[in-house]
């Protein structure tokens, strides 16, 4: 391309952007949210996963691997007999525990890590603490009872230094300790761990209740000890790990968590692909005649294609740009929503620092160009094509739509096939529940224009009915959308996706909220739920103290007691937890919502277990199949009585009898009680009473069954506030495509309008006129996503729950969901004609009828 001619097309993209900046600024608001949505749920889910891997792995030193109990507590003798078999084996034992901490300014809660100062320069663990302290500070630490380091921004917060005392709760007393000493960590575990306290293992142990007992020991694996070696000189009890494990299995979770996420953000980037062709669609029917004038003076096709290519590659780079930069700001707003679900649900989370990574930055790039670039390719197309003819065109605007209409249709209905197959296919896994969302997704995409055309005929039918021409606006404009297929049936795909995607998740939402609180139902019928403060709070393993379980068993306001205990175990080789109470009461009493029947034969607690609804999926069990578990008496081999919902262990929950566990793992201690009382007692009088009673002795909770519902709704909402934020965002999205879906229509039949303002028509009435277009688009847009959002529901609930967690979620309407769709949707089409008003009322006849 010669210099003046690549000048005069540039002068043509620059005086375009110059005259009309609010239609390429609707383009290109719907570029920025589609990649900034993305670039913002990566990033945040990238640092929540970097701080939890940081929590997990930096404290750790050069420790490699951790050694657990298969089965019970871990002992200190386990220790000792590693270290007295194993003497040139690196090996540290640590207790850590989340508690309370007092002290003059603020009570708090804290992480302590109690550590043996003879062992742990082996795994080089904190490897610059005695460094840090002074020598008179470490000895002190070494060898006083009752001291604690504290890192330095836990030490701000509480306002203490050396020397100062502060008050510990770790769960079963409050004991005052001696700070002896102020240390700080490097990043990245200064920000994953900022609320750190340092003890030695006896003193760690007194002040959580844990004598005799370890959480685990850190080991390492080099070249000297392999895992082969350190799993050979393991007693059958103990099981080695990778000290990453813990870490690699939230990272399960939270990627299954941002495929959900991902999936929602990538439906706003789709429907940005419309908003782009409306936008370049506008340019085109604006320059229509500009077109026809350059190919008269020689400007080739490919010229005027290279026109609007280097628009839709300019608004792509200029979007990913700006999508980057507000990903920026929504990911520090993800984050906070991400890691307080993740907290809710699996484990305490301290996001990492939030930064935009290489691979997050090429996602919002393609994302940001792709859409802009494939929603320019059919207007490309189009002006590349535009004969010189067009520039002493009638006023006529019809298409013939007809025959690409058709076409879209049978390709929707194709789509549809295709996911009926893949729902009925032998197929589990995730991939094919996405694979089946996106095919329903593209058939409703795809039969839109079809039905739209369809509801426009309706429309037009119904308003012949009006009597003395009161409907002919509805008339005109139901034929305006009729005729423009190209234009109108994208809007309504557009505007039916974005609420379509709201409807899906309404819908899934309220579907699982329901699920989960008849599980709740089911599972706490009693009246009263009593549970270790530390426990119900920081979601710390505690137990309750035995006298005060005692007390609970004999209480003269008790009916029922149902004692709970909660401990991880294996299974198949498989990490669980494993859930011990009176199964026979809990049985006669149908407290299990269960999936399907039980067993039919008689209960036998010594035999029978029952299995979560993910156990029994990942386990590949069903009822009646044999299971192994590993007990300190050895093997159990245990049948499967029956499978029963579970929210709340993804890695499986496994339920037995009180009396079996405590036979076969020597452990008595219990964690909970669930308390049903005598007839004649209110729960919230029992719960003031119970309160009045143990509260004061006993660091406890006593919930009702209330309190519990209460907490499930918080959490649900918590949980899933991200998907509100997404939900505003896509609607947002939703509104921009109508606007230049209704810009399109305008300046497409800019001819038409001047003819009818020159024969007397207002302004005004042009506008009402376009605004029943709007309104037609609108109804139609909800109807279909309704049924839309209705089916990804189902999917979202029944398919890729399911999959992802191996839960099951009765999907149900939701009433409400529709509503909000059709107010929005009757909101979004009066807002939508703003801009064509603008346009119309400040229109000259002699502009549009200059050719005529």
């Amino acid at each position: 391309m010669s210099g003046g001619r690549w000048r005069l097309l540039s002068s043509l993209i620059r005086g375009h952007v110059a005259r009309h900046p609010l239609e390429v600024a609707l383009a290109l608001l719907g570029v920025v949210l589609g990649a900034s949505v993305v670039v913002g749920i990566d990033a945040a889910v990238e640092a929540c996963v970097s701080g939890f891997r940081a929590t997990v792995t930096d404290l750790a030193g050069d420790s490699t691997h951790r050694i657990v109990s298969r089965s019970g507590p871990l002992r200190d003798e386990d220790f000792v007999e590693l270290r007295v078999n194993n003497a040139t084996m690196p090996l540290t034992p640590v207790i850590d525990r989340r508690v309370g901490v007092e002290s003059s300014a603020t009570p708090l809660r804290a992480r302590l890590v109690g550590i043996d100062v003879f062992t742990y320069r082996s795994l080089d663990s904190l490897e610059s603490l005695d460094e840090q302290l002074s020598d008179d500070a470490f000895e002190r630490f070494q060898t006083v009872p009752g001291t604690v380091l504290l890192v330095d921004r836990l030490a701000e917060r509480l306002g203490v230094d050396a020397g100062d005392s502060i008050a510990i709760d770790g769960g079963t007393a409050v004991e005052s300790v001696e700070v002896v000493g102020v240390f700080t960590l490097e990043e990245p575990a200064a920000s994953s761990a900022p609320d750190l306290i340092v003890a030695d293992i006896a003193t760690a142990q007194e002040l959580t209740g844990s004598m005799g007992t370890l959480d685990r020991i850190e080991t390492r694996i080099d070249e000297a000890f392999t895992d082969e070696r350190i799993s050979a000189a393991l007693p059958g009890h103990l099981e080695l790990r990778s000290t990453g494990e813990a870490a690699g299995r939230l990272e399960e979770l939270i990627e299954a968590y941002r495929l959900n996420l991902l999936a929602l953000s990538m439906m706003a980037s789709f429907v940005a692909v419309f908003i782009v062709y409306n936008a370049s669609l506008v340019s085109v029917n604006r320059r229509r005649e500009t077109l026809a004038i350059l190919r008269c003076v020689g400007a080739s096709p490919k010229d005027l294609a290279l026109v609007f290519l280097l628009e839709a590659a300019v608004l792509g780079v200029l979007g990913a740009v700006i999508g980057v930069l507000l990903g920026r700001g929504l990911a520090a707003v993800f984050v906070r929503l991400i890691s307080g679900t993740l907290e809710d649900l699996y484990a305490a989370v301290s996001p990492g620092e939030l930064s935009i990574g290489v691979l997050t930055l090429a996602k919002g790039a393609a994302v940001a160009i792709g859409s802009a670039l494939l929603g320019a390719a059919i207007p490309v197309i189009s002006a590349s094509r535009v004969p010189p003819v067009s520039a002493m065109g009638s006023t006529t605007t019809a298409r013939r739509s007809g025959a690409w209409v058709r076409v879209l249709t049978a390709c929707g209905v194709t789509s549809f096939v295709f996911a009926a197959a893949l729902w009925i296919s032998p197929d589990t896994s995730i991939i094919g529940g996405y694979a089946i969302a996106a095919s329903v997704w593209l058939g409703f995409a795809l039969v839109t224009p079809g039905l739209a055309g369809l509801a426009a005929r309706v429309a037009a039918w119904l308003s012949r009915l009006a009597p003395m021409g009161r409907g002919l606006p509805a008339l005109l404009a139901a034929s305006d959308v009729r005729r423009s297929l190209g234009v109108t049936g994208i809007a309504v795909a557009a505007m039916m996706l974005a609420m379509a995607m709201n409807v899906a998740i309404l819908t899934t939402v309220g579907s699982f909220r329901t699920t989960v609180l008849n599980w709740l139902d089911g599972r706490y019928r009693s009246d009263l739920y009593i549970a270790p403060e530390l426990a119900v709070e920081e979601r710390v393993p505690s137990t309750l103290d035995p006298a005060l379980a005692e007390s609970i068993a004999l209480h003269p306001q008790a009916r029922d007691v149902l004692f709970y205990r909660h401990v991880d175990a294996t299974v198949e080789d498989r990490p669980i937890l494993l859930t011990a109470t009176d199964l026979g009461l809990t049985e006669s009493q149908d407290l299990l919502p269960l999936v399907g029947e039980s067993l039919a034969e008689p209960f036998d607690a010594g035999r029978h277990v029952f299995l979560s609804q993910p156990l029994a999926i990942k386990l590949g069990r069903a009822i009646g199949d044999t299971v192994s578990f590993a007990t300190p008496a050895g093997p159990w081999e245990a049948t499967v009585r029956g499978v029963f919902h579970d929210f709340v262990a993804d890695r499986g929950t496994a339920l037995v009898d009180l009396g079996t566990y405590r036979a076969r793992w020597g452990d008595t201690q219990v964690n909970a009680a669930h308390v049903t009382l005598v007839d004649g007692i209110t729960t919230s009088d029992g719960q003031a009473a119970w309160n009045a009673e143990f509260g004061g002795d006993y660091p406890i909770v006593v919930h009702n069954h209330g309190n519990l519902r209460a907490e499930a709704r918080r959490i649900f909402d918590r949980t899933f506030r991200i998907t509100d934020v997404l939900g505003w965002l896509s609607g947002l999205v939703a509104l921009c495509g109508l606007t230049g879906a209704l810009l399109a229509l305008t300046t497409a039949r800019r001819r038409e309008f001047a003819v009818l303002l020159a024969v007397g028509a207002s302004p005004v009435q042009l506008a009402v006129r376009v605004a029943s277009e709007g309104l037609i688009i609108a109804l139609v847009a909800v109807g279909l996503a309704i049924a839309a959002g209705s089916a990804l529901g189902e999917i979202l609930a029944g398919v890729i729950q399911f999959r992802s967690f191996g839960w099951t979620i009765e999907t149900a309407a939701q009433p409400m969901s529709w509503a909000q769709a059709l107010a929005f949707a009757l909101v979004g089409a009066v807002a939508a004609t703003l801009l064509p008003f603008r346009i119309l009322s400040g229109a000259a006849p002699s502009e549009g009828l200059r050719s005529e």
